[in-house]
């Protein structure tokens, strides 16, 4: 399953932020959108990428090539310069 096409920009930006350790309310406020608009994305994001957690969602983001390796220390991740750039 190529993932990286099902996904919009705004669940790639979760992902990212998810790599970075972010909650839901930090990525709320980073992204504009409110706390409940995140928690659907990331609830369609499980389903989207099979996963169970967010951790996983984080996990198969790298294993799908979304995020870049040591994009968890380094805070530099695949896609936009700025990994939550507006969407």
């Amino acid at each position: 399953m190529k993932c990286e096409a099902a996904l919009s920009d705004i669940e790639l930006a979760i992902v990212r932020a998810l790599a970075q350790g972010m909650q839901s309310k930090e990525i709320a406020t980073i992204l504009d959108r409110s706390r409940p608009t995140i928690e659907f994305h990331v609830r369609m994001l499980l389903a989207k990428m099979q996963a169970r957690s967010r951790a996983q969602i984080v996990a198969r983001g790298f294993e799908l090539g979304l995020l870049a390796e040591g994009a968890r220390d380094s805070g530099q991740l695949i896609g936009d310069a700025d990994p939550l750039a507006r969407v």
